[in-house]
């Protein structure tokens, strides 16, 4: 009757990968929110960054403007130094602007990718759930036939026994719950 126990063992670990699995596409999910929060976060900052760069670059080429004036710096020479500060001054922007925008796209490309493992591990739950049930439940016809002597074979004797349960146990503490609900991954390793 030891099958028995088998087979509330086989069932207990096959629902304790379920609830597993849910667990685990809920963080997914989780995650994916958190990305997309960081995504638009690092928009809004590199927004504001971009518009202050922008006017720093404005009041510095003022200022420039102004001081070369004031100190009758003029012609070709002097405006290609201002030409040259201002393209230097564009650029460090453009380097800002780049720089928030690879890390917005990474946190995109984090948050879809979290979505996609979610999805996938909701689609394999069931998959997963009917798998570790019907190696569970063939274990257990295969002890109970053992145990019985179904398939032409005698009643178990004292020494028949004595190996069932040594199998039992090995079987049992390899796929329920109590193991660490390692059930699915104990089947597909076979």
């Amino acid at each position: 009757m030891s099958w028995i126990v088998q087979a509330v063992g086989n069932t207990t670990g096959a629902l304790g990968g379920y609830v597993q699995n849910l667990e685990q596409e809920r963080l997914y999910k989780q995650y994916a929110a958190q990305d997309e929060a960081n995504a638009r976060l690092t928009a809004q900052e590199g927004a504001i960054t971009q518009d202050s760069a922008l006017k720093n670059v404005r009041a510095s080429m003022a200022s420039l403007t102004a001081s070369m004036a004031e100190n009758g710096l003029y012609g070709p020479t002097y405006d290609r130094l201002a030409t040259q500060s201002h393209k230097h001054a564009l650029q460090n922007v453009a380097d800002l602007t780049y720089q928030n925008q690879t890390q917005w796209a990474q946190y995109k490309n984090s948050a879809n990718y979290n979505r996609y493992l979610a999805q996938q591990t909701a689609n394999s739950r069931g998959l997963n759930l009917h798998m570790s049930l019907a190696g569970g439940a063939a274990q257990t016809l295969g002890s109970a036939a053992q145990y019985y002597g179904w398939g032409g074979g005698k009643r178990p004797t004292a020494n028949n026994k004595e190996a069932f349960n040594q199998a039992y146990n090995n079987t049992f503490s390899a796929t329920s719950y109590g193991a660490g609900n390692k059930s699915l991954k104990a089947k597909l390793s076979l």
